[in-house]
């Protein structure tokens, strides 16, 4: 099921499942748009958005900590970012 939600120039638009929980949500951030999905506990797993610089992809572990960043920084270099759970962070790109 799909739900349009408007509070004042905030519009999202929410996909619920069968047993009513919230398992995506889509609408605009201050950057640009995004895409954000829950797992069954509600909690947040996985982000992609557009931003100035391009698209950004994100996944997150069960505390919501972010592990996987896939992004282009500001000079459209490919960056991939892996976090431990304490966020310490591993950066690739060419």
């Amino acid at each position: 099921r799909i739900y349009r939600v408007v509070r004042g120039e905030l519009d999202l638009l929410l996909v619920r499942d069968a047993g009513g929980n919230t398992r995506m949500i889509l609408g605009m951030a201050d950057d640009g748009p995004a895409i954000t999905m829950l797992d069954a506990k509600g909690k947040l797993r996985a982000n992609i958005g557009v931003t100035d610089r391009g698209p950004e992809l994100d996944f997150l572990d069960a505390t919501e900590t972010s592990r996987v960043q896939i992004l282009l920084d500001e000079n459209q270099v490919p960056h991939l970012n892996l976090l431990d759970n304490k966020g310490v962070q591993v950066s690739f790109r060419p």
